[in-house]
């Protein structure tokens, strides 16, 4: 199939998908519901990236 994958709505190639793994899912609610961002959620969230 190739090295990336077709993105239909923009027509554009991706190779990356990047997003958050909560790992204190009560941690990141209480910090939300208080307003707070994503400096706040850091220590209770992994960052990942994976190659499609």
């Amino acid at each position: 199939m190739g090295d990336r994958r077709d993105f239909p709505e923009t027509g554009t190639k991706i190779t990356y998908v990047a997003g958050s793994r909560v790992r204190d899912v009560d941690a990141v609610l209480r910090v939300v519901s208080e307003g707070g961002g994503t400096m706040l959620m850091k220590k209770h969230v992994d960052f990942e990236t994976v190659r499609v």
